[in-house]
């Protein structure tokens, strides 16, 4: 007993120690850049918030976002570019610290979006690519982890940048021990040590000396694992990761659980649950929480085995979830897009000079065909004279020469249109663009005054009426780009086999609550469960969530809405029938055009662009499909249908399509 509660006072001692002195030397650090932001000026200012920012990042990250937001707010404002991009490269790393990977996932392409812009600023796509990889371990996506984290090591190799080189070292490390591969973990491990203790980066040596213990922990050197944790909660004494001190606390728990020191592991994971608790760590807490539960069972303590183990289930949820999947594999797919349009655009421009080449043999080959054929004739007929045939030659020459004339000016006039058009969507997409980023300021200022004032106050209130107005314009903008990328072809489906009626009840549970703020009954009725496509699931969400939450937009309150899933013996069909105002026949004449506003009104004071099914029906014509509008007429209901081609496979397991999309 006594030897117990040595080791809880020792346990306290240090956890005060970490808390208190450590975080004094950060605060001392804070307190010196927050001194010179009165004198800081443009882009000096916009790296004081970004350097603020990224101190707080272990121990505050409320302080931390707030400080991020400014530095972005500011950066912005001067077209600060290599500030937005290290701006976002930091707001990813503090959502990850949260563990809301969407948002981290978010923040990370924005940076690399703006570190690839000329001129390209290598340092900050390298950690844009190597955060981008860390979601994706933790997502436990490890072989898109170790693209992206080979990816950036080779931008840090090509400038040596030893910092950079270590970062991508560690990252790649914890993804082949996440595979298990222990022998490519240690040989990245031992060579980010080697670099950091080159550099005399202490934080970095504490944060890796914890991995190399968590590696040998699970090749079941538990002496070794040991000693490396205990030499880094020395370290810590002198730093303030609150984060490192949970990590290791929670190894060092685990290890004294498998050596059967119950109560000595209890301790250890009892401070490990209160650092993550303090430091509001979701990923921290969920590890804890799981760590008890397990001492809890081996102490045949049930009871709080259960608690503590439910515990961590809920936080794995909140950590990682299907929206955040979604979130990641759509942000993903953008960058993607963006990266190949230059591609597209040459491989344009190549098959245009083909179908010169070819049109002009083709008008070749008829040239030809013509003067034989005259040729012919004029054989047969011998006895026609000289000038005669002369004549038709020269008619024909000229013929010839007026018919090139024409199609060159019919070529000049089809290659003007196409870059008027070109230019036309090209001004709306920029136009679009240059809008999104002021506005995005907009929003961000705005969320941020909300956090600094009474949220009753009538400011307030005004302020969020602000936001609403801010986030119905953003939507209109997002419609606008998206038009603007689908009439350019400037998209690339990346189609997989997907059951259509496991897309379409996510669908349906993600509108579900819209539905029930207008008293709506929204009903799913699936006749075909098998039923698979070859679809991007990306775009034939979109597609689907249009369909639905019009329905909901236009249908009245307390009335029914049924969403039906059926099959033909070549398609897949989903049905969208609602209890709503029903179309006229001028309604059906113009009910897939762009900015189209039919007789039906949102019956909840909600807003349309009017680009809603003008997009649904590009991308069902993308994928090979047909979409369609049945209505008997004015305030007799309507329904929308999608008919999609049909994949002909062997049975698809269901739980890995869910996780797909």
């Amino acid at each position: 007993m006594n030897s117990i509660l040595k080791k809880i006072t020792l346990l306290g001692i240090l956890l005060w120690l970490l808390t208190s002195g450590a975080e004094a030397q950060n605060r001392r650090v804070i307190d010196s850049l927050m001194k010179r932001i009165p004198s800081a000026k443009d882009t000096s200012l916009a790296k004081l918030y970004n350097a603020i920012a990224w101190e707080y990042r272990w121990f505050d990250l409320d302080s931390s976002l707030k400080y991020g937001r400014l530095g972005y707010a500011v950066a912005l404002d001067r077209r600060f570019k290599d500030g937005l991009a290290q701006n976002q490269n930091y707001m990813g790393v503090i959502y990850s610290n949260r563990g809301d990977y969407s948002r981290a996932m978010e923040f990370f392409f924005n940076a690399l979006q703006y570190a690839e812009q000329p001129p390209r600023n290598a340092v900050e796509v390298g950690y844009a690519l190597n955060n981008i990889g860390n979601v994706h371990k933790h997502q436990g996506a490890l072989a898109q982890a170790i693209e992206y984290g080979t990816r950036a090591l080779q931008e840090f190799e090509k400038l040596g940048d030893k910092r950079g080189i270590a970062y991508c070292c560690i990252r790649l490390g914890e993804t082949y021990e996440q595979q298990r591969n222990y022998e490519k973990a240690l040989e990245y491990c031992y060579r980010t040590l080697k670099l950091r203790e080159e550099l005399q980066d202490n934080d970095g040596i504490q944060s890796i000396k914890i991995r190399l213990g968590i590696i040998y922990s699970a090749l079941g050197d538990y002496e070794k694992a040991l000693s490396f944790h205990r030499s880094v909660l020395d370290m810590l004494k002198a730093s303030n990761s609150r984060w490192g001190t949970a990590t290791s606390l929670n190894s060092i728990a685990q290890i004294y659980l498998k050596y059967g020191r119950l109560d000595t592991a209890l301790v250890t994971a009892e401070a490990c649950f209160k650092v993550a608790r303090d430091f509001n760590s979701k990923e921290k807490l969920m590890e804890a929480s799981r760590t008890l539960g397990d001492i809890y069972a081996a102490k045949q303590d049930y009871v709080k085995a259960y608690a503590y183990s439910k515990l961590a289930e809920s936080m794995k949820d909140s950590v990682i979830n299907e929206q955040n999947l979604r979130a990641v594999a759509n942000m993903q797919a953008l960058h993607d897009v963006q990266r190949r349009q230059v591609q597209i655009e040459m491989l344009q421009k190549e098959n245009e000079k083909e179908a010169l080449i070819r049109n002009s043999l083709i008008g070749g080959v008829l040239l030809l065909v013509i003067v034989a054929a005259l040729a012919v004739n004029s054989y047969r007929q011998k006895k026609r004279s000289e000038e005669q045939y002369k004549v038709q030659n020269e008619e024909l020459i000229r013929l010839n020469e007026l018919l090139n004339a024409e199609r060159y000016k019919a070529e000049q006039q089809r290659t003007i249109a196409e870059e008027a058009n070109a230019f036309k969507t090209e001004l709306l997409g920029i136009a679009a663009h240059d809008l999104k980023n002021p506005l995005q300021s907009i929003m961000g200022f705005t969320a941020l005054i909300l956090e600094e004032i009474d949220g009753e106050s009538s400011v307030a209130e005004k302020l969020k009426i602000i936001l609403r107005a801010s986030e119905r314009t953003l939507k209109i903008i997002t419609d606008m780009l998206q038009t603007t990328a689908l009439e350019s072809r400037k998209i690339e489906l990346k189609k997989q086999k997907t059951l259509i009626a496991e897309l379409v009840q996510r669908v349906v549970e993600a509108n579900s609550v819209q539905a029930e703020l207008k008293s709506q009954k929204l009903e799913l009725i699936i006749m075909s469960p098998d039923a698979v496509a070859d679809i991007d699931l990306g775009w034939m969400r979109e597609a689907f969530e249009n369909l639905v939450s019009n329905a909901i937009k236009y249908t009245p309150k307390g009335k029914h809405i049924r969403v039906i899933v059926s099959e033909t013996e070549t398609t897949v069909r989903v049905e969208v029938k609602d209890e709503g105002q029903g179309l006229t026949d001028d309604d059906m004449k113009k009910l897939f055009g762009k900015f189209q506003k039919l007789s039906a009104r949102p019956t909840g004071g909600e807003t349309s662009t009017g680009l809603g099914l003008s997009i649904v029906k590009q991308l069902v014509d993308l994928h090979g499909g047909k979409v369609w509008a049945e209505s008997d007429g004015k305030d007799k209901g309507s329904s929308f249908f999608i008919e999609l081609p049909k994949a002909f496979i062997g049975a698809v397991p269901s739980r890995q399509l869910a996780a797909q999309s």
